[in-house]
């Protein structure tokens, strides 16, 4: 078995590390063992162990942010927001703290969230997911921005020769009538009509 293998050979690592470094390193492939045979116990400590001896680490930070998470989303995000700083332009880093934002009632936290998702536009514009989420964060108070991001998430789709949901042609429908263009929302409503009933076939 692979991941016993690397357990081993990182407990010996340990065992025989000479500098701080190695033993980090060592601690950070033994957490990684753990976090992939999900005894998320012992991956947070050894996670914990690895960045106490070195905290640049950012595989070992994303690591443990991984794990934190399931408990503490707060400290979680401090400690994705410091690989950020580390590696600006971490996708999935990205993607984790944008959702944690978006998620927030409170409302500063969800503009960050826009923001964040705008950052991870600029590194992946062909996520049809990121304009959807966009445009769901933006519905309420620019609904002629949610438009055109949704109407961008179906062009991607389009592009790409993926299905295009009902749900995405309902939410523009809506937006267009609340915009009062009711023959627009109309044509969209019928569209996703259309979508569902193919979907169901």
């Amino acid at each position: 078995n692979m991941i016993e293998q690397s357990a081993q050979f990182a407990k010996k690592a340990i065992e025989n590390a000479s500098t701080p470094q190695v033993k980090a390193e060592s601690y950070f492939l033994l957490a990684r063992c753990s976090h992939v045979g999900e005894d998320y116990e012992t991956a947070l400590d050894l996670y914990r162990k690895s960045v106490g001896l070195n905290d640049q680490n950012p595989l070992a930070l994303y690591g443990l942010g991984q794990i934190i998470l399931r408990t503490d989303r707060q400290e979680a995000l401090k400690i994705f927001e410091k690989v950020l700083k580390m590696i600006p332009d971490a996708e999935e880093t990205i993607k984790v703290v944008a959702f944690l934002y978006s998620e927030s009632s409170n409302p500063e936290d969800r503009l960050k969230g826009i923001g964040y998702f705008k950052r991870l536009l600029e590194l992946t514009p062909s996520d049809h997911e990121v304009y959807i989420h966009l445009a769901e964060l933006t519905e309420v108070n620019s609904p002629k921005q949610a438009l055109k991001y949704y109407q961008r998430a179906l062009e991607v789709l389009r592009q790409n020769g993926r299905p295009q949901p009902a749900e995405i042609y309902n939410n523009v429908g809506s937006l267009l009538h609340k915009l009062e263009k009711y023959d627009l929302a109309e044509a969209s409503y019928l569209r996703a009509i259309k979508e569902n009933d193919s979907t169901l076939e």
